[in-house]
């Protein structure tokens, strides 16, 4: 992500869906003071433990890929059942 909290970039939303692990402790701190009000993942799991954790003590609304993706997972399944059968 890339976030340098000296910076001082305002952001409402954060939608990470990129990779694992793309926001850290230190990116979810930059979220957190640049005004971040919620993090939606859109790929499998893009914040680390402790960027989870920044999230809550920040009372910063935080939406895992697991029910934010779920769309995704959902119409994979759906393409694996497609292929298993023909």
């Amino acid at each position: 992500m890339g976030c340098d909290p000296r910076r001082g970039i305002r952001v409402d939303i954060a939608f990470p869906c990129a990779t694992q692990n793309e926001i850290d402790e230190k990116n979810a701190e930059a979220l957190a003071k640049n005004g971040c009000c919620c993090v939606a993942e859109g790929a499998n799991m893009p914040s680390t433990l402790e960027a989870i954790r920044v999230f809550q003590n920040h009372n910063i609304l935080f939406a895992p890929g697991k029910a934010a993706n779920a769309g995704g997972v959902a119409t994979s399944g759906l393409e694996m059942t497609q292929n298993s059968i023909n």
